[in-house]
């Protein structure tokens, strides 16, 4: 009886650590934007996730849905760009996507939903090291802003195919736009170091300004598959 007992506890043990041991995709924040662009609406949506759970994540599938007003949905889509893909523990990424409702203006569109999944994955995403800055630059009449990216590799093989995943903050940490770039052809050897400096498009600065948004901040992270 004591034996029956006591494999009963080590079979209960083992099934709380399997169920303990999973990747959990968080959404931390998320953000709207929508504006007139070119003669069309665009409306983007993005988040800063966060692995929650104690195993690698795996970014799965996930959904966006616009609303207005009256709480119909004038756009829809089941693809978001999840980078990195595979998050460990503890580590974050950004998620995003950009949509174009049709007959119906920027200031119609009231609220969003965004759904990012994830499953438990043995796959990694080798992150690089990276530092970010935000930057405006002026020249003569007009103003440009830039997140720009420094990025190493402290490897002693040549990293090809550098990716990028690019974040803009307010001072308070408030996420405000994200927006994603990767480099076939490039290569960076040992010990050396890229810039990519990534504008910010004009559509977005004028929204900020509208809104009283005030970018301030970059976040940058930097990775290899």
């Amino acid at each position: 009886m004591i034996k029956k007992v006591l494999l009963i506890v080590l079979a209960l043990s083992l099934i709380s650590a399997s169920a303990l041991a999973a990747g959990k995709l968080t959404v931390i924040q998320e953000h709207m934007i929508a504006s007139d662009s070119y003669g069309s609406v665009e409306v983007k949506v993005f988040a800063e996730v966060e692995n929650t759970g104690d195993r690698p994540v795996e970014y799965s599938a996930g959904t966006v849905e616009i609303f207005d007003a009256d709480g119909n949905t004038v756009a829809a889509t089941n693809r978001v760009y999840c980078y990195p893909y595979v998050l460990a523990p503890g580590e974050k990424g950004y998620a995003f996507n950009t949509l174009y409702p049709e007959n119906i203006s920027a200031a119609e569109i009231a609220d969003y939903s965004l759904n990012v999944m994830g499953i438990s994955s043995t796959k990694e995403a080798k992150l690089l090291p990276v530092t970010a800055t935000f930057e405006i630059v002026q020249e003569g009449n007009w103003k440009y802003y830039y997140m720009v990216a420094e990025i190493t590799n402290e490897t002693s093989d040549i990293v090809y195919y550098p990716y990028c995943v690019f974040a803009l903050k307010d001072a308070d940490g408030q996420l405000l736009y994200v927006d994603y770039t990767s480099y076939s052809a490039i290569g960076i050897p040992p010990g050396n170091t890229i810039i990519i400096r990534y504008s910010v498009p004009d559509n977005i600065i004028t929204y900020y300004a509208d809104h009283g948004l005030v970018p301030s901040t970059a976040d940058a992270i930097a990775f290899q598959y």
